[in-house]
């Protein structure tokens, strides 16, 4: 394994550590250990663990950005029922991995936010490119009536995604996934037609 392959080798098998014990708790031996890579590679490809730390951000906002399309811009499907079964497709996921933490963004938001502005940086970017396509897929609903046409396409984008961030907090304290059905409804309920 060489080259590119190596490095995502490396942000690969960091993802699901850091997922699970969060982002400073991680030291960079565990990460190569368990990758099976030299610690001196990891210098190849990252100038720092900060450095690390972006591209893993990046990588990870870029996969999802590409999933979030896959669905929310899938014109064989009414836009309304993409966003629903968005959210259904994320509660299930949450379910079967016993509400455990599934998304990098929220697990690391406020945890490297105050430590790295270049992570903080990152992730703000990410997560508005997230929202042109949840913005996207709202429009193209109000335009054929299967979305509210009463609210702001960009507005609702946003509130939709901080709605879900919290309720992912929620179920993760309360180990529940009542917080993100509660969500679901008021996704639901926002973006419904209003007649």
């Amino acid at each position: 394994m060489v080259g590119k392959d190596t490095k995502n080798h490396i942000l690969q098998t960091a993802k699901g550590i850091i997922l699970s014990k969060g982002y400073a708790a991680v030291g960079l031996n565990e990460i190569l250990s368990t990758a099976g890579v030299p610690k001196g590679s990891f210098y190849h490809y990252f100038k720092s663990k900060e450095d690390f730390g972006v591209e893993l951000l990046q990588s990870y906002l870029d996969e999802h950005k590409e999933f979030l399309k896959a669905i929310l811009l899938d014109e064989r499907v009414e836009p309304f029922e993409r966003i629903m079964s968005l959210f259904d497709l994320y509660r299930a996921g949450h379910e079967e991995h016993q509400c455990q933490q599934l998304c990098l963004v929220a697990k690391l938001g406020s945890e490297v936010s105050d430590l790295s502005e270049s992570m903080r940086a990152a992730q703000s970017k990410g997560i508005k490119r997230w929202l042109e396509v949840y913005e996207c897929c709202i429009r193209e609903g109000q335009e054929k009536g299967s979305i509210n046409r009463n609210i702001d396409a960009a507005a609702a984008a946003a509130l939709i995604y901080d709605l879900w961030q919290g309720a992912s907090v929620r179920k993760q304290i309360d180990h529940s996934t009542e917080p993100l059905e509660n969500a679901i409804a008021m996704i639901k309920r926002l973006l419904s037609p209003a007649w």
